[in-house]
């Protein structure tokens, strides 16, 4: 009879848990802040030109994927250790594509106020004959905006207008490549 008591007793206790056998709020805090930290590296190394636009747009794409685990798993308000163990696998498995993807050196140029090879390229392809004076002030004209869209964004935070102003950027450079490879005489 001890036995059903002492059943019944920690049977009580183990329902009248807000969480029963569910995972800290504070693990799933840090899990949040990994995610926010994955991130904030995510654009900085697409900032410094060390992750193309593409490898940090997949990476995004997979913390979303941690984000709606999250909302699932915190739907009944009872995260388990299990879903706390898929969520963590999830946030260590995207840090991995990070450093897989970050490069030592720049793989493009990267998003910086004070870079200026589009600009010396627009000279250069002016300089050689092969943009006219009009289409270098249009280049020119196209990259200050850019500038300006650049210096609008705040980079830590919105990864939507970074990876934007990103592929505008390797689209204006592969647009003087393309008005270059054609060629212009005077």
């Amino acid at each position: 009879m001890s036995k059903k008591i002492a059943i019944a007793v920690i049977s009580s206790l183990l329902m009248s848990q807000p969480c029963g056998f569910c995972v800290n709020d504070k693990l799933i805090q840090a899990l949040d802040e990994q995610r926010v930290n994955l991130l904030k590296e995510i654009i900085t190394e697409l900032i410094a030109g060390k992750m193309s636009p593409t490898d940090a747009q997949q990476l995004k794409t997979g913390l979303d994927e941690v984000v709606q685990m999250e909302t699932a798993a915190q739907e009944d308000q009872n995260v388990s250790d299990s879903e706390y163990a898929s969520i963590k696998s999830a946030l260590d498995k995207v840090q991995s594509q990070i450093t897989s993807a970050t490069n030592a050196k720049k793989v493009w140029m990267g998003i910086d106020a004070n870079n200026t090879s589009i600009q010396k390229k627009i000279n250069d392809a002016l300089i050689a004959h092969k943009i006219s004076k009009d289409q270098a002030i249009s280049l020119t004209e196209e990259e200050e905006k850019l500038r300006g869209r650049e210096s609008n964004v705040n980079s830590q935070t919105d990864f939507t207008m970074t990876l934007a102003v990103a592929n505008d950027m390797l689209a204006l450079n592969g647009k003087i490549d393309q008005l270059a490879a054609v060629g212009h005489t005077q």
